[in-house]
């Protein structure tokens, strides 16, 4: 069953989906395919502005001339140049980085991997085995809505959506599992929010950022790295999760000697760290990102070549001035 998935998005990839504009025009120089593909995305010729046209042009022209270099360069000054690129584009490929590993940093497989016993003190295990096939099936129809919620608030502000959402849905959840006989049902709430609130932007949007701030050159190392390190974060999560609940609970209750009564204790206080981290995420977005939704590459290059203010007022105090 596991490999149906996998074969659909194989035959999709195939048959359906084409290369990108850029990429053609930098890896094979083929201007005329790549212009049919943008023609393709944009629906019609005549939607295709002056400027994307000039960029892959230019982007064209610039294979030619790297094709003719690469005869004459050898594999030390290919790897320097290489490196040059990866310096001059630090930030946005740091970033990218980032923002792939804030998408597994935040918990989110605290849900996944450990839904049925969070839910199962509050709706019991008949319920719980229930809400643990519901709650995917909302995030599923929830994703639906990605799109437009990326397209409409922009790729900066849908982020932050997402991720306060999810910090609310992991705050409730924390709650409703410290507080069950009073406030049980916040943990079935939240469980639904955090999930749905993930679907919504936090687990598509890293994706698409990354690749508009990343030059065309170096989208695949980013892409790459930026999957280890979301991977790693998996791993991180899912490795620590019953070992940092089992410390929690003995911090709150030291006379706790049973493990799973430890767990049960600690676990919503890795909620509360979880929210807290997502929150941190969220400043991160709000100070390094520029918004990048209608915005041309060369706009978003701009964000990141500014110098800081502080930087540009010693730079402004420290030019000697000329005389007329």
């Amino acid at each position: 069953m596991l490999v149906i998935p996998a074969v659909i998005m194989l035959l999709t990839m195939v048959f359906l989906c084409n290369e990108s504009p850029l990429w053609v025009a930098s890896h094979r120089g083929d201007e005329q395919y790549a212009l049919s593909i943008l023609a393709q995305l944009r629906g019609g010729k005549d939607k295709v502005s002056e400027v994307e046209v000039e960029k892959v042009q230019a982007t064209v022209r610039e294979y030619e001339a790297m094709k003719k270099s690469a005869a004459q360069q050898t594999l030390s000054q290919t790897v320097s140049k290489f490196s040059k690129l990866c310096k001059a584009n630090a930030k946005q490929l740091s970033l990218a980085i980032m923002l792939l590993g804030f998408r597994t940093m935040c918990g989110y497989h605290c849900i996944v991997y450990y839904s049925e016993p969070v839910l199962k003190p509050v709706v019991g295990e008949k319920g719980a085995k229930l809400y643990s096939l519901l709650v995917p099936i909302f995030a599923s129809f929830a994703a639906m809505l990605a799109p437009f919620i990326t397209e409409r608030l922009g790729r900066k502000s849908g982020f932050n959506l997402s991720a306060g959402l999810f910090t609310l849905g992991y705050v409730l959840t924390g709650f409703g599992q410290m507080y069950t006989d009073k406030v049980g049902v916040m943990a079935v709430i939240g469980v639904f929010v955090s999930m749905g609130a993930f679907a919504i932007g936090m687990g598509s949007i890293p994706y698409v950022i990354s690749t508009e701030i990343l030059a065309q050159e170096i989208r695949g190392l980013g892409a790459g790295v930026g999957g280890a390190m979301l991977w790693l974060m998996s791993f991180v999560v899912a490795k620590t999760m019953d070992s940092i609940s089992v410390g929690f609970g003995k911090m709150m209750d030291s006379d706790l000697t049973d493990l799973a009564q430890q767990k049960t204790k600690g676990m919503p206080m890795v909620f509360f760290m979880y929210a807290f981290i997502t929150l941190l995420e969220i400043a991160v977005v709000v100070v390094l990102l520029p918004e990048t939704k209608g915005k041309t590459f060369d706009e978003i290059q701009e964000f990141f070549n500014k110098k800081p203010r502080i930087a540009r007022e010693v730079t402004t105090e420290t030019e000697p001035t000329t005389n007329a």
